[in-house]
């Protein structure tokens, strides 16, 4: 707790220095700290996809024994129930795969992924725009997020690799004892590239 007594010290003579109230820095400390929960949904959603498209255990977390298949697929479900509502609308590539909510959306990309050797969900530019921040009690609250996609989908072992690059449309609102969740996903297409695989170093 120290260095977050520090961090909160600093910014509040940062604050009376330049003449802004407690209420007022207060409020900015906690938008920033709302607009990192929110952009973590994002990263935590391309783990969790990779865990249910990867075809090969390449995921030891720590350990000598590869995960299996069964139990990659239950810690991605989990993550997808953390970051998605109940009620979520959840589109991509113009609405060619839908769901609602996290558990039919896990096995759309299961069944959309599985046929790849191995999957990876990598972030780029991320934008987050609080509407509200939540009250006192938890309630309200909304965001929007958009989030630039570059992933890699490998064919077979060694095969050609598919290179999706697109854009995560995201709403988000505060559930109270939940916290920030996305309600309506729609990612977007803008391109789409087929390359051949290169001979890798390990190092």
């Amino acid at each position: 707790m120290v260095g977050g007594a520090t961090l909160a010290a600093g910014s509040a003579a940062l604050f009376a220095s330049t003449g802004t109230s407690k209420a007022a820095s207060t409020s900015a400390i906690e938008e920033v700290v709302a607009k990192a929960q929110i952009s973590e949904l994002r990263r935590m959603y391309g783990k969790a996809t990779d865990l249910l498209g990867a075809g090969k255990d390449h995921d030891h977390f720590g350990g000598d024994e590869p995960l299996s298949t069964e139990i990659k697929h239950f810690m991605a479900r989990n993550i997808y129930r953390r970051i998605f509502t109940e009620d979520a609308t959840i589109s991509a590539s113009g609405g060619a795969l839908t769901g609602v909510g996290p558990d039919d959306w896990a096995d759309k990309v299961a069944a959309a992924l599985g046929a790849f050797s191995a999957t990876q969900h990598m972030l780029g530019t991320q934008l987050v725009t609080i509407d509200e921040m939540p009250d006192d009690e938890g309630c309200g609250g909304g965001a929007t997020m958009q989030s630039y996609l570059n992933a890699l989908h490998e064919f077979s072992p060694g095969g050609n690799i598919g290179i999706y690059r697109g854009t995560y449309f995201d709403k988000v609102r505060y559930v109270p004892e939940i916290g920030w969740q996305i309600y309506d996903m729609d990612l977007r297409l803008a391109s789409w590239e087929l390359r051949e695989h290169g001979a890798a170093e390990e190092g």
